[in-house]
């Protein structure tokens, strides 16, 4: 009954707590790395002052340098800033024909919301966010309708709570804010205000920048948990004073608008582990070594001094050239040095190239070595297909998890502003008789090499057929290579343009048909004809011998 009586600004308080704490569990873990991998990226325990030193604890920059490159890796083979990296359809059914002016529209779609986002803060947050999932194994941008043009922020670690369904989907996130009462004011209205806020305002007990916790939370639309759902939106926004336990805001998102992605995910956890996890005691270890190793380089270079009680006149002087008094001989020796660098120089090696090794940077990186020729074409190729098959499953991840939703709220942004171009009544018809709908295709560097291979596949097919068929010419009855070719274009994502309607292809292949057998029948009868010319004289020689 308790719960039945609390109201939606005490529900979501209740829920804000209980989301935020498995979040606590992992934030010595998140800060661990922010230290020691990812300092420029910010604090999530420990918050330091704007402008601090923040690689205090930082000897060695391997890993900052290889979780750098990864990041930098993924975005260009992933979301190249330069190329079109993305395409819209609508798939091809057996039995329908997908009009040309469908194909030219899904395209003209794509170009122009490329077009747009580039034009938008998008490059320089997508870098963040791959960042933050080599880095922490999560990253979440949000997707902001601003005046019909979107805008997208990349939220750090620290900044947000999920929770996930059985079914491990992000279905609901929460984050604190902390603002003024000027932001306050401006972002939600004085009157939304709680009551109690708006009397310490009006009695100037409280200053315009004085600030306030807000929670922002979003869910996706469930009449039961939220009592009374947000009209018309999939996607329920509130925002609530903490202080209060006052809603200032009801709103809610057309789509989701701030999708998650994890690098992977442990069994019943909602946040991801990354590399920068699994490198973690190897890069503590060689942040020690290497601190211990520069002491000792110290110690090696100005080494302790030994001194006899009373045996040295004032203090030693170690400046060069300098002279040190003292009233005995060997009364003032360098202590000897107990450490020997070669071998620490080599232990510190090994765990440069482990660390170098975790984030694949032995693998997948493009940018050549000082004094090393850039890769070939080959060699690029080769990487890429390196890259498919060690983050295959954190790419598909990516894909399906931040990339098409992010897309998605894109395009609906853009759409309800009218700044993409309207589909045809015959897109409309298609979607309707074969039940599709507009999906997304990713044509980037990476997307395109993972086509390649499987084109390579068929081609292989087609000439282990072409071998086979040399014992058996039956054999090619178990192929249709009308079939193998529609498929090579699908894969190869060639224009629909290009590729005849199956009707069509038959039509063509009567037509051809029936011109075959007329050309056969003409040919028997002009055959049938000569030899009756032939004949002719022949008879009638014979006819007349007869007579």
């Amino acid at each position: 009954m308790a719960l039945l009586q609390e109201s939606l600004a005490e529900r979501i308080i209740r829920e804000r707590k209980f989301i935020w704490q498995e979040h606590y569990n992992w934030e010595p873990l998140w800060q661990e790395i922010s230290e020691l991998i990812a300092p420029g990226r910010g604090d999530v325990i420990v918050h330091n002052n704007a402008g601090s030193q923040k690689t205090r604890r930082l000897f060695d920059s391997t890993a900052l340098v290889a979780s750098t490159r990864l990041a930098a890796a993924i975005s260009g083979v992933v979301t190249p800033s330069m190329t079109q990296w993305f395409d819209f359809e609508l798939p091809r059914v057996p039995g329908l024909t997908l009009p040309k002016q469908v194909g030219d529209w899904t395209q003209h779609t794509a170009e122009t919301m490329f077009d747009i986002m580039q034009q938008t803060n998008f490059d320089s947050e997508i870098q963040k966010l791959f960042y933050d999932l080599v880095t922490n194994g999560t990253g979440c941008m949000f997707v902001i309708n601003e005046d019909g043009m979107p805008s997208y922020r990349t939220l750090h670690i620290s900044e947000y709570a999920i929770w996930t369904d059985s079914n491990g989907r992000v279905v609901k996130l929460v984050r604190d804010i902390q603002m003024t009462i000027r932001e306050a004011i401006k972002t939600f209205g004085f009157e939304n205000l709680s009551p109690e806020m708006q009397q310490r305002i009006s009695e100037n007990k409280e200053t315009i920048d004085d600030k306030h916790t807000f929670v922002q939370w979003l869910a996706m639309r469930d009449d039961e948990v939220l009592g009374f759902p947000v009209d018309n939106f999939p996607v329920a926004s509130i925002y609530v004073d903490v202080d209060a336990t006052h809603i200032v805001k009801r709103s809610g998102f057309h789509e989701w608008p701030c999708p998650v992605v994890r690098w992977a995910v442990g069994s019943g956890e909602a946040y991801g582990y990354s590399p920068s996890f699994t490198s973690l005691p190897d890069v503590a270890s060689l942040n020690k070594a290497e601190e211990y190793g520069l002491r000792a380089w110290a110690m090696s270079v100005i080494p302790p001094l030994l001194a006899i009680n009373d045996g040295v006149l004032g203090k030693p002087d170690l400046r060069p050239s300098r002279m040190t008094m003292v009233n005995q001989e060997g009364a003032l020796k360098w202590f000897p040095p107990g450490t020997d660098l070669n071998i620490e120089t080599v232990s510190r090696e090994d765990k440069r190239k482990s660390i170098w090794n975790i984030f694949f940077m032995d693998q997948v990186q493009f940018i050549p070595e000082r004094g090393k020729t850039p890769a070939s074409a080959e060699e690029v190729r080769a990487r890429l297909n390196i890259m498919l098959q060690i983050l295959g499953p954190t790419l598909s991840r990516l894909e399906y998890e931040f990339l098409i939703p992010m897309l998605g709220r894109t395009h609906g942004i853009l759409d309800r502003a009218g700044k993409l171009p309207p589909p045809p009544s015959s897109a409309f018809e298609y979607a309707e008789q074969s039940g599709s709908s507009l999906s997304v295709q990713f044509i980037g560097p990476l997307a395109r090499a993972k086509r390649t291979a499987e084109s390579q596949k068929l081609d292989l097919a087609l000439q282990s057929l072409a071998i086979a068929q040399e014992v058996d010419p039956n054999v090619k009855d178990n192929v249709s290579l009308d079939e193998w070719i529609r498929e090579k274009y699908r894969i190869e994502m060639m224009p629909a343009a290009l590729l005849r309607a199956r009707k069509e292809v038959q039509a063509l292949r009567q037509a051809r048909a029936e011109q075959m057998r007329e050309q056969q029948e003409a040919q028997m009868q002009l055959m049938a004809a000569q030899a009756g010319n032939q004949l002719a004289p022949l008879v009638k020689e014979a006819n007349n011998n007869g007579g």
